[in-house]
């Protein structure tokens, strides 16, 4: 009898031992995912200027936090999130509580559209229908396993502290800077970064040498001969579309406040392109439904000048006729 006293004590104690540790072992997996997020959310944050505004934005990220909490968040959506704020990071980007709030996908799930819709029909535009901003708005419950969380949480803490690396050992940048140009993160099968092989020196300085090492081994580091020339083209092109935009805000008084909110719409996507924000939108359409938005503000002006113009041809039509009569 005491031998099995004894030996049901050891079960119950193995048993307590048991849930204890997978308890433990949850909550550290857990907070990997957790740390990263919050070391995430703190480069968001840094990159508001205004210490109130910077309070918005935290309390923004603590919704979205708990949004992935609730698994409401897909993995891939995550990733993409964080692909985008360590791009703008190593650009040394500025930020309104506005574009954080692009960047984290909640504008979109609030109803706002991820591109502004022209209100007038038009045969041209391309029908397909295009991927939202970043992410989709979805009230689906994801499921996350440990081992996929456990897994998102490292990758999410690698990619952190590579990016803090690269700007640590870079110093102040810009968008325009070599250094912000030859890297750039990505989601293809997973977070990954893209570093030009201009910039592959970079790699085996003594300061970042093991956590390169480290990102090579777990096939995180695509190799691309041409980024650095690729994205400076392709910020070329986003401010040429700016200045368009801009000068055609310049005819605020004959555009409509609705017309004029999808102009200020595009800036702010531009500007955040700039910064490194990847869409999740096809560029010719993108291009495409930000001409039809131009051509539908500035629509009443075209028909004001078609008006004034036909007002004129009808004067000098009557001026016409009257010195006919007059001579005859």
């Amino acid at each position: 009898m005491t031998q099995f006293i004894k030996d049901y004590g050891l079960v119950l104690l193995l048993i307590f031992v048991g849930v204890g540790g997978y308890l433990v072992l949850g909550e550290e997996r857990e907070d990997i995912l957790s740390s990263s997020l919050d070391a995430l959310g703190r480069r968001l944050i840094a990159m508001v200027d205004d210490t109130d505004d910077r309070a918005k934005t935290a309390d923004t990220f603590e919704e979205f936090k708990a949004k992935v909490a609730a698994n409401e968040i897909a993995p891939e959506q995550l990733e993409r999130i964080a692909a985008n704020v360590l791009n703008l990071t190593s650009s040394g980007a500025k930020l309104s509580p506005e574009d954080a709030d692009f960047v984290l996908g909640l504008t979109v799930e609030r109803g706002a559209s991820a591109l502004p819709t022209p209100d007038l029909p038009t045969s041209i535009e391309n029908p397909r229908e295009m991927t939202p901003f970043v992410t989709e708005p979805s009230f689906t419950v994801h499921t996350w396993s440990q081992e996929s969380s456990d897994e998102m949480g490292e990758r999410l803490s690698t990619m952190v502290r590579f990016a803090d690396k690269v700007r640590e050992m870079s110093g102040p940048t810009g968008s325009d800077s070599d250094m912000a140009m030859s890297f750039q993160y990505i989601v293809d099968d997973g977070l990954k970064v893209v570093i030009d092989t201009g910039a592959s020196h970079f790699l085996e300085l003594s300061e970042i040498q093991v956590l390169a090492h480290e990102m090579e081994r777990d096939r995180v580091v695509v190799w691309e001969s041409n980024l650095r020339s690729a994205r400076r083209k392709h910020v070329e092109r986003l401010r040429l579309q700016s200045k368009r935009l801009e000068e055609t805000r310049t005819f605020s008084g004959a555009i409509s406040p609705r017309n004029m909110v999808k102009i200020r719409t595009f800036e702010r996507l531009n500007r955040l392109q700039e910064g490194g924000v990847v869409l999740q939108v096809d560029s010719s359409f993108y291009r495409l439904r930000m001409d039809l938005i131009i051509n539908e503000a500035l629509k009443p002006i075209e028909s004001g000048l078609e008006f004034i113009q036909r007002d004129e041809a009808k004067k000098e039509m009557q001026d016409e006729i009257s010195d006919e009569r007059s001579s005859s």
